[in-house]
């Protein structure tokens, strides 16, 4: 349970507090870095607080529109910057539900991946699998907007939560991110969602993997990329720039 208020929050943001970092997502096809996962990062007094910390009273709230909104600015202008570099990676995005269905966000995104120069085809909108499918079918019309513009949709931590197989045509997915909990759980269950994966042409990605072993049973599942604390956390975006470029 969150111990922080809604003021807390929204403080947070307007001293700059909150910032995304970038989790490296590896093709496990040449092993290099392919992507970059944007996730939401506060760092309060000095400590960093992680988003399970926080999130839930911000979806309660409504400021989750304003972190979402002020991540995916600064993901964008990260990206910019690593272009300009001659680092030429995709970006994900996370979006609440609740954003998509309270603003303009969508729109912003497109407008702002337009006047970055960014390819639309770099970039996957993520959208958590924990929500109910009711809720999907409000934030439809946005994800078709964002998918006919190239952007890729994924439905994150797949098999946590409630979505199947109409849920990913529904909304036009084009990836699907296995939960960590299938990864590292019972084989049977993550076969049957890779499987699932396959049939509809989906680009496979794997959560949380924290071994070798887990490297392993992703690519023996077939997944196109993984992620996780056996390639690299979260990390500022300047750290990011330098590991993309080694």
């Amino acid at each position: 349970m969150s111990s922080f208020a809604t003021e807390d929050i929204a403080l947070a943001l307007d001293r700059g507090e909150m910032t995304p970092f970038f989790q490296p997502q590896i093709d496990l096809e040449t092993g290099q870095i392919i992507a970059a996962e944007a996730l939401s990062r506060w760092m309060r007094a000095g400590e960093l607080v992680m988003p399970s910390d926080y999130i839930e009273i911000a979806e309660r709230s409504g400021v989750i529109c304003d972190i979402d909104l002020r991540m995916m600015r600064l993901a964008i202008e990260s990206a910019t910057r690593w272009r300009a570099r001659g680092i030429d990676v995709g970006l994900s995005i996370n979006v609440s539900i609740v954003t998509l269905s309270a603003s303009a966000w969508a729109r912003e995104l497109l407008d702002h991946v337009a006047d970055s120069g960014m390819p639309a085809e770099l970039v996957t909108v993520e959208v958590t699998e924990s929500r109910r499918v009711s809720e999907f079918e409000n934030v439809v019309g946005e994800l078709d907007a964002l998918a006919k513009r190239g952007v890729a949709i994924s439905i994150d931590d797949f098999g946590a939560g409630y979505a199947d197989a109409h849920s990913l045509e529904m909304i036009s997915a084009s990836e699907l991110k296995l939960d960590r909990s299938l990864l590292q759980g019972d084989l049977p269950p993550a076969a049957a969602a890779a499987r699932l994966a396959h049939d509809r042409g989906l680009r496979l990605v794997a959560e949380g993997v924290e071994t070798a072993e887990h490297e392993q049973r992703a690519v023996d599942l077939g997944c196109h990329r993984a992620q996780g604390f056996h390639f690299s956390p979260a990390v500022p975006s300047r750290e990011f720039a330098e590991l993309a470029s080694q």
